[in-house]
């Protein structure tokens, strides 16, 4: 198989889901090398709630886009926002959500993390 045939395939193979679940199983890794002393499932179940916050912090930004916010959204978002930086915390990072839907809402930020977009540190959903 030819690298441009191979290529061609895993393309097809790609779905969003799949790339999501990449994008959390990179997460642990990245996590895991920030507290290499610590077992790998700490990092997947952290990796799994910034994911699953990153995730609702989004859907609150789309819900403010499309209908303006509320008070109840605003507490969640802040309560939300807080919970995702003592995780990172945890690994010697920042976490910094920004209200704008159409790129990631929430990052991680620290030294030697990779970029995966546009803009400062990793974009988790």
């Amino acid at each position: 198989m030819t690298r441009e045939q191979e290529r061609k395939l895993r393309a097809s193979l790609r779905s969003k889901d799949i790339e999501r679940l990449a994008d959390e199983y990179q997460l642990t890794a990245i996590l895991t090398l920030r507290r290499p002393q610590e077992p790998t499932y700490f990092a997947a179940v952290d990796a799994a709630l910034l994911t699953k916050i990153g995730r609702r912090l989004s859907a609150i930004a789309i819900a403010d886009c499309n209908y303006g916010n509320t008070p109840r959204r605003e507490r969640e978002y802040e309560k939300l926002t807080e919970r995702a930086k003592t995780i990172a915390a945890w690994y010697g990072l920042t976490a910094e959500s920004g209200g704008d839907p159409r790129g990631y809402v929430l990052r991680i930020v620290g030294d030697g993390i990779p970029r995966n977009s546009m803009g400062d540190g990793y974009g988790i959903a």
